[in-house]
C-alpha cells in the first residue's frame, strides 16, 4: 500500500469514528510520478468530509496491476479492512472490458528479495517486448522522429483535422458492458460484507486529452474524439442505471489548454493533472458519501 511517510499503515480494526476509503487501480491510483500528497487519491481523501468521522485512506493502487489481481487480494485478504467507500480507477480502454472475477493468469510475476520480478516462464517475445518498453533510445528516438515529421507539416487547431469525424457509438454496444459492472459490484459486495458504495473513476489516455500527443504512441490507437464520445456515452449509461462512473475527460481537455495535464515523456498526470481530477471528482464523491451516510442515520 502506498502511504504518506508520516502516517502508519492503517490497522485492520476500524474504530467507529473512522470513515475508510479503499482506492483500487493501476499506476494512476498509485500516484506515479508525483509526491503522494499531490496524487488525486490523496487529495480526494484529504478533502472529503464525513460528519463525526475522520477519513482514512487505504491506497492499493499498483502500477501495471490488472483488476483481477486486486480482486483476488480483496477476496482473500482486503475484505477484513471493511472499507466504507471503494474508488476503482479505470484506465483507458479497460472502461469497456472491466474484469468481474479474480482469476489470475497462468504466467505471473514473482517476488525475489523483496522485488517484483518477471516470471521465469517469459518467452523470448515477451522479454523482447519488455526490453523495448524500457529502451530510452527507442522511446526518445520515436518522439524526435515524429516531432520532426510534424514540424514539416504544421496544422492548426487541436488535431481534429487528422481524424475522421467522431461517430456516434452504439448504445446497444454500450449496454453490453453494463452487466459486467454490475457483476463487479456483486463480486465486491460478496467479498466485503458491509457492502460499501463503489465509485468508478475513468482516466483517459494522454492523447485523448491532447490529440497531438498521439505521435508518442504511434499508430493503431483509437480516434481520440471517438474515444471521448464513447466514454461520455458509457458514463451516461452507467450513471442512469445506478452504477456510479466519474469521467473527468472534458475538464482535462479544457484545462490542458492552459497547462499540461500529462507529462510530455510519460503517460501519467502532472501535478496539475492530478489536482484537476481531484477537484472535479471530490464533490461528486462527497455527494455519494452524503447519501450513504443519510441512509445509515436513524430516522428521528
Amino acid at each position: 500500500m502506498r502511504r504518506a511517510g508520516d502516517k502508519p499503515t492503517p490497522p485492520v480494526q476500524k474504530s467507529n469514528d473512522t470513515f475508510r476509503i479503499l482506492s483500487l487501480g493501476p499506476s494512476f491510483a498509485f500516484g506515479w510520478g508525483v509526491n503522494y500528497q499531490d496524487s488525486y487519491v490523496y487529495q480526494i481523501a484529504e478533502g472529503l468530509r464525513v460528519p463525526g468521522k475522520r477519513v482514512e485512506l487505504i491506497n492499493l493502487g499498483t502500477p501495471s496491476q490488472p483488476i483481477s489481481y486486486q480482486l483476488k487480494w480483496l477476496r482473500e485478504t482486503g475484505h477484513v479492512y471493511q472499507p466504507d467507500l471503494i474508488v476503482q480507477t479505470i484506465y483507458a480502454d479497460i472502461v469497456a472490458t472491466i474484469e468481474t472475477n479474480d482469476t489470475l493468469p497462468a504466467i505471473k510475476p514473482t517476488v525475489r528479495g523483496g522485488f517484483l520480478s518477471s516470471a521465469d516462464e517469459m518467452s523470448f517475445a515477451m522479454r523482447w517486448k519488455k526490453m523495448r518498453s524500457y529502451s530510452a533510445l527507442l522511446f526518445f528516438g520515436w518522439h524526435v522522429y515524429h516531432a520532426a515529421v510534424s514540424a514539416e507539416k504544421p496544422a492548426p487547431g487541436d488535431g481534429r483535422e487528422f481524424y475522421r469525424g467522431a461517430e456516434a457509438s452504439s448504445s446497444q454496444a454500450a449496454e453490453s458492458v453494463l452487466q459486467s459492472y454490475r457483476s463487479y459490484t456483486g463480486f465486491v459486495h460478496q467479498a466485503v460484507t458491509n457492502q460499501p458504495p463503489i465509485v468508478f473513476l475513468f482516466i483517459p489516455m494522454a492523447y485523448v486529452v491532447r490529440p497531438s500527443d498521439i505521435s508518442r504512441v504511434g499508430r493503431g490507437y483509437e480516434n481520440p474524439f471517438d474515444a471521448r464520445e464513447k466514454a461520455g456515452l458509457l458514463t451516461s449509461l452507467l450513471n442512469s442505471n445506478g452504477v456510479r462512473m466519474i469521467d473527468p475527460t472534458s475538464v482535462l481537455v479544457e484545462s490542458d489548454k492552459k497547462a499540461r495535464m500529462y507529462n510530455l515523456y510519460d503517460i501519467h498526470f502532472t501535478s496539475a493533472g492530478n489536482k484537476i481530477v481531484a477537484d472535479y471528482t471530490l464533490p461528486l464523491i462527497q455527494e455519494v458519501v452524503r447519501r450513504r451516510e443519510a441512509m445509515r442515520s436513524p430516522t428521528p
